[in-house]
């Protein structure tokens, strides 16, 4: 199945995703705390796209990707949250 994350940069500077310690962060239905982390690299040009893709989704989806995560980390969510400033917890 194909599942991607977007993330979209609407400023006019460019944002150092690892350098500011960004990260997806996913919750499950019920839970208080986060399933799943994803720690970003790599830096979104001004009014781009960065692309999260799970390396089950087509070849499309990959190739347009900017990070190729584990299937096991894009599992469907309730919600997603986009974090900065914190450290990769798991």
């Amino acid at each position: 199945p194909n599942r991607a994350l977007v993330l979209h940069n609407g400023t006019r500077n460019t944002i150092d995703l690892a350098g500011e310690n960004y990260q997806f962060e996913l919750y499950f239905p019920g839970e208080k705390e986060a399933g799943r982390r994803i720690a970003l690299t790599g830096e979104v040009p001004p009014n781009g796209l960065f692309v999260v893709s799970s390396e089950e989704s087509g070849a499309d989806w990959k190739r347009r990707a900017n990070l190729v995560v584990p299937s096991v980390l894009m599992q469907p969510a309730e919600a997603v949250v986009l974090r900065r400033g914190l450290n990769d917890s798991g």
